[in-house]
């Protein structure tokens, strides 16, 4: 069952990081209107260029560790965004990263693992769960929506992000 585990951990971190990215891109745009271009790119650019820390943060923490890490601070990310309020392009610029990171570790700590394989099966679950989520709230992410319901998401994928 531990083997499980960072497929498992990958197939959730990519289908949290598809919500979070979904977040960033509606920030980013009103972030670009009120302050412009050059810092817009800046924070986008800085988001896309964080799963670099990936491989030595998994060698400064070990595997487990620094996937525990990614997961914990995923999960919780996650949960902040579904605060209600309106997202800056910061909450949804960590998050974003964190996502990215995470599944970077989690690749990471399944490269020399067999089978391999497992791997592509956790992106395409991941995936799949996405879409799944996207299609029971009718294609609008639960963390634009307020409720009982999209919160229990938010904490049921930090819950099993963490697990």
């Amino acid at each position: 069952m531990a083997e499980l585990a960072p497929y498992a951990a990958l197939a959730v971190a990519v289908a949290v990081t598809f919500e979070c990215l979904r977040v960033l891109f509606p920030a980013a745009y009103t972030y670009r209107e009120r302050s412009g271009l050059t810092g817009t790119v800046v924070v986008v650019a800085a988001v896309f260029l964080a799963p670099v820390l990936a491989l030595p943060l998994v060698r400064l923490l070990g595997r487990r560790a620094a996937l525990v890490m990614g997961a914990v601070l995923l999960g919780a990310a996650r949960l902040w965004l579904q605060h209600g309020g309106r997202i800056t392009i910061g909450e949804a610029a960590v998050a974003s990263a964190l996502g990215l990171v995470t599944i970077s570790i989690a690749l990471v700590a399944t490269a020399d693992r067999s089978p391999r394989d497992g791997v592509v099966l956790a992106l395409v679950a991941g995936l799949a769960l996405d879409t799944v989520i996207r299609g029971a709230w009718s294609t609008w992410d639960p963390v634009w929506q307020s409720g009982a319901g999209p919160w229990a998401v938010a904490a049921a994928l930090a819950a099993v992000l963490v697990a």
